[in-house]
């Protein structure tokens, strides 16, 4: 019969602290890359021309569509259905459509 060893005793706790070590030093490493990491919400950003704005504090967005027709006369397009927009196009030939965003 063969008597087991004091080494293999050792051998599993070192194997088991260099496991935990190893643990211990991801998590930190981990935590350390998740919180530099910048979370936006689609509810307060806006993207525009690649950069980001930030809505927090905005208390009102209003929405602005306007056309300006090609005799200089500017007319709001906010409530206007398909129907009114080709009579436009039929009796002045353009429209020029502006859109912004008011915060």
């Amino acid at each position: 019969m063969f008597n087991a060893t004091n080494s293999t005793k050792i051998g599993n706790r070192l194997g088991r602290t260099l496991v935990l070590i190893a643990s211990v030093l991801s998590m930190l490493l981990l935590s350390g890359c998740i919180s530099s990491a910048k979370v936006y919400n689609n509810d307060k950003t806006v993207v525009y021309n690649g950069a980001i704005y930030n809505l927090g504090n905005v208390k009102q967005i209003k929405q602005v569509i306007s056309g300006k027709l090609s005799d200089s006369n500017t007319v709001d397009l906010r409530a206007a259905d398909k129907k009114q927009i080709e009579a436009y196009l039929k009796e002045y030939g353009s429209i020029y459509v502006r859109m912004a965003y008011l915060f």
